[in-house]
């Protein structure tokens, strides 16, 4: 089966033949798309991507504005990084993240609908011989 690869060497199929290659293709983009989320998570908790701002609940605007304007910075940070983590609206990750999801949650369904109408080919054949069985021996 010919593979692409991925920034982590993950092997994933381009083409998929049958219900359970179309499985391990789904279990793989979950994984990945899974990946994806957790790198995001682990890079915003990195100290670089957090604006510290050790708060002692005294701003004084008189001592000059750097104080208020850090604290500022801070909470701006802060709602950026909520933003984009926490609200689809605004967060285009979390957008392409679940149109992942969905996309995934179809293939899935069309994955169990392939095995059910196979299932349901392999009782209607086998019906079909009993009967000519039946028709054969009377």
């Amino acid at each position: 089966m010919p593979t692409i690869t991925v920034a982590d060497n993950t092997a994933i199929a381009n083409t998929i033949n049958g219900a359970k290659e179309l499985e391990k293709y789904i279990e793989d983009m979950t994984r990945l798309a899974e990946s994806i989320r957790a790198e995001l998570e682990r890079d915003l908790q990195l100290p670089r991507a957090v604006v510290n701002y050790h708060d002692d609940d005294f701003i004084s605007v008189g001592q000059g504005n750097h104080e208020f304007n850090a604290r500022m910075c801070q909470v701006a940070h802060s709602d950026f990084v909520y933003n984009h983590t926490q609200l689809s609206q605004s967060s285009p990750v979390l957008q392409y993240e679940s149109v992942v999801k969905d996309c995934l949650a179809s293939l899935e369904r069309f994955r169990v609908s392939l095995v059910n109408n196979k299932q349901q080919k392999r009782t209607t054949i086998r019906a079909i011989r009993r009967i000519i069985i039946a028709h054969t021996n009377s």
